[in-house]
């Protein structure tokens, strides 16, 4: 009976502590200020004993040296911190720990010691699961300071240095530079649903492709103060809108471009539906030093050539026009009365008006409104006064009212030079 009742008096007991020590690590992760909990570590090489337990050095100061053999730094370092454990003695105990991970086996880990223990003998937590864990360490390279069980500081090894550590060790209110670890998701993308917080507002560059949203309006360049390019811009719109903007020697073209790509439908023109928009419009933005625009738009280039599979080229093609001539029976209104510039852009089918304008403008503008070539073969460089229909889709209303104010539009065949908008050879 009595052997009963300590039996369970025991299990009882193991229950409790096992129970105190897991709620004693429940807030990760630790950090400056924290209490740390009292762990016995497994897994120790070079050591009087297979075990580690923290609690046991509370009366010296305790670095924790987080490292791993393919980290260049933490083996520059592992001499340094071995000299320093023989000069300062008992006042520190330097303690490197090796994450669990798969490059660094034990079997390899005892060679690696082995071979250079004459540079440096020191003990070290191996194939630690433990530790690392409850410091979400985002890194390696990382040293953690302790001190009658509580974390002190949390730095690199730039400050681990003689004067450092025993300043560190002879005194509690020492603060040196912490490193500040972000809680983030490493399989995840940073800074986004809050991921790694804010985006950080120290950034060199960024940019930034994602498909049409309505939540966004307008385009342009940011500038700073001598007028280097900060900042590119532009919402909601098509892919030759985009081809546009990071070419700008392409935009005189407007009409004149022929597609020859298997992606054909990605390249709506002017899409106006939602369900056009959606499928064929993006959003864009790129932040990066003060540089010049054309340099600004190499970055654009650049991305726009990771995501789509075009390129550009141009040549002259034999295709339809629509042809501007003079009439040889009318002469052309050069001054008139009324209000000068033009509504041809309203699309209101209202009577149009092209009061003090030029021929070339109204190539341009007829040329951007039917999507289609259209010459200016007048060789009339003075201003005119038009009055034309409102419903511009009527090509023979307007070729009727243009011949009576001299000038004709007729549709003939010429060489006219084409963007070509075609498949790149490395993409797929």
């Amino acid at each position: 009976m009595k052997k009963t009742t300590i039996l369970i008096v025991m299990a009882v007991l193991c229950l409790f502590f096992k129970v105190k020590a897991q709620s004693a690590i429940t807030k990760i992760p630790l950090k400056v200020g924290d209490t740390i909990p009292d762990i016995v570590l497994n897994n120790v090489l070079n050591f009087k004993s297979k075990t580690i337990r923290l609690a046991d050095y509370k009366d010296r100061l305790l670095i924790l040296d987080f490292w791993a053999t393919y980290c260049g730094p933490c083996l520059e370092h592992l001499p340094v911190i071995y000299s320093l454990q023989k000069k300062l003695g008992d006042k520190v105990f330097f303690l490197p720990v090796n994450p669990s991970i798969k490059t660094d086996t034990r079997e390899k880990l005892i060679k690696f010691f082995k071979e250079r223990k004459k540079v440096f003998d020191l003990p070290s937590v191996i194939q630690d699961s433990v530790l690392y864990k409850l410091f979400q360490l985002q890194g390696l390279g990382v040293y953690v300071w302790i001190k009658n069980g509580v974390i002190r500081q949390i730095t690199d090894g730039e400050d681990v240095t003689e004067p450092i550590v025993l300043k560190v060790a002879n005194e509690n209110n020492i603060k040196l530079r912490q490193l500040a670890f972000t809680e983030n998701d490493y399989s995840k993308p940073l800074f986004i649903n809050g991921n790694g917080t804010h985006l950080p507002s120290n950034y060199f560059m960024r940019s930034m492709l994602f498909p049409y949203s309505p939540n966004f309006r307008g385009g342009g360049f940011d500038t700073d103060s001598l007028g280097n390019v900060t900042r590119i811009y532009q919402y909601n719109i098509g892919i030759r809108a985009l081809l546009g903007l990071a070419y700008p020697e392409i935009n005189h073209f407007r009409s004149r471009f022929k597609i020859r790509s298997k992606h054909a439908d990605m390249l709506i023109e002017n899409p106006v539906t939602d369900n056009e928009l959606r499928k064929s419009a993006y959003c864009y933005e790129a932040l990066f030093p003060p540089t010049s625009r054309d340099k600004a738009l190499q970055y654009v280039r650049q991305d726009l050539a990771r995501f789509f599979p075009f390129e550009l080229d141009s040549a002259k093609i034999v295709d339809t026009c629509w042809v501007l001539s003079l009439s040889k029976d009318k002469k052309v209104r050069a001054e008139g009365a009324g209000k000068k510039g033009t509504n041809i852009w309203e699309g209101l089918k209202l009577p149009v008006y092209f009061h003090g304008e030029t021929v070339a403008d109204l190539r341009y503008d007829l040329e951007s409104i039917w999507n289609r070539p259209v010459l200016d073969e007048t060789g009339y460089s003075e201003n005119v006064w038009l009055d034309l229909p409102g419903d511009l889709t009527k090509f023979d209303d307007y070729a009727k009212s243009l011949a009576k104010q001299g000038i004709i539009l007729s549709k003939e065949l010429r060489p006219v030079e084409f963007l070509i908008i075609k498949d790149r050879t490395d993409s797929n």
